[in-house]
Formats: C-alpha cells, sequence, structure tokens
C-alpha cells in the first residue's frame, strides 16, 4: 500500500460517506506501521469530516506528532461543515493561542461559522485580523466577507466591500444578489442582476434561486 493509493481510497471513502470502510482502512493503516505524517493526518480528517463523524477527526488531528496550516484548516472545516460552530471558534481560538498564524482558507471558514450563528462582533474582528495581517482579499475571502456582513445584516458594508473588488466572479454577483433578496431589497437585487448581465456574467441556477 504506497500513499498515494491510501489518499485516492480515503478521498473515495470521504466522497461516498463509506465510513466504516474508511475506519477500516485507517486501523490497516495503524497495523502497517505506517507513521500518522502530515500528509495521512490531514486525509484521515478530511475523509472523517466528509463522512460527519467529527469526533474521529478530532482523534486524529490530536494524535498527529505535528501540524501544519493545513491540519488546523481541517480541523475547523470539519467543525464549521458539520455545523459544530462553537467548536470551530475553539480551535480558531487555540490556533492563537499556540501562534499559529491563520491564513485565507482559515478565515474563510470563520467567516462562514460567523455568518451562520449571526454574529457580526465576531467577523467583524475576524475582518480587523484579514486587515492587519495584510491578507490579500481574493474572490474567495470578498465574497465570504459579503456573505457574513449580509447574514448578518450589514447590507450597507457587504455593498461596499462588493463594490471594492477589484475582481469578481459569479459567486460574488450571486452572494450581493443574494444579501438583498434575503433584507427584502428586491428591486435593489433585480438592478444588481441587470448590472451582472451587462458586465458579461452569466447566471447559473443560484443566481435564479437568489433573485
Amino acid at each position: 500500500m504506497d500513499l498515494a493509493a491510501i489518499a485516492s481510497v480515503l478521498r473515495e471513502c470521504g466522497n461516498r460517506k463509506a465510513l466504516a470502510l474508511g475506519k477500516l482502512l485507517h486501523g490497516r493503516i495503524i497495523e502497517s506501521g505506517f507513521v500518522l505524517s502530515l500528509f495521512l493526518g490531514n486525509r484521515l480528517i478530511l475523509m472523517y469530516s466528509l463522512c460527519e463523524s467529527v469526533r474521529d477527526a478530532r482523534l486524529v488531528f490530536d494524535h498527529m506528532p505535528e501540524r501544519s496550516i493545513v491540519s488546523w484548516n481541517a480541523i475547523i472545516a470539519a467543525y464549521g461543515q458539520n455545523k459544530h460552530s462553537k467548536e470551530a471558534l475553539e480551535m480558531f481560538g487555540q490556533m492563537h493561542q499556540e501562534r499559529v498564524q491563520p491564513d485565507k482558507v482559515t478565515f474563510v471558514h470563520i467567516l462562514t461559522v460567523c455568518a451562520r450563528l449571526g454574529d457580526q462582533a465576531l467577523g467583524k474582528l475576524a475582518h480587523s485580523q484579514i486587515l492587519v495581517g495584510k491578507l490579500q482579499q481574493d474572490v474567495v475571502l470578498g465574497n465570504a466577507l459579503i456573505n457574513m456582513y449580509g447574514k448578518c445584516g450589514n447590507v450597507k458594508e457587504a455593498r461596499c466591500l462588493f463594490d471594492g473588488m477589484h475582481r469578481r466572479d459569479i459567486g460574488s454577483w450571486n452572494t450581493m444578489v443574494m444579501v438583498y433578496s434575503r433584507s427584502g431589497e428586491s428591486n435593489e437585487a433585480f438592478k444588481l442582476y441587470q448590472q451582472m448581465l451587462c458586465k458579461g456574467f452569466t447566471p447559473d441556477k443560484i443566481t435564479f434561486v437568489s433573485i
């Protein structure tokens, strides 16, 4: 069993939510004497996360002899994507305690948690950390900020961020249209939809759902 083959099977287990098979493979890895390397550890966390077994993902994380930012992002994502918001935020706090520098991926996950909770204060704190850390706000991070402010009811700040983006993708337009729709500003949502068409963007299923 080589690492590439193991990684491929773990990915397939996660995609198929085949938890029993994933656990069996995990056991075989241990029996075979494989060291829980960064690569394997991160793949196992992802597999367990996709299988919605956050407890197992955390056990892998806790037993890793070394961790990278990818490991931290994987466990935060595992909690966040499985709606364990409190635990995701606790891991974010632990990152700071252990002086691990968050990256763009970390903040996208944390902003998504803040959006789900409707916690604008915490979202603003994350935003300020992004600015202090001088992280370049790419499209994905920009969209996450717009979504967070929008779900927290701050339409003005969401639009300000949207207008300030140097580059936008269809997700940016959809997110801002959805912000207007959620806040009951259907006229603004339709106006933005028309602007999107004028800019040459092709609507997708999410666009039509957002309007």
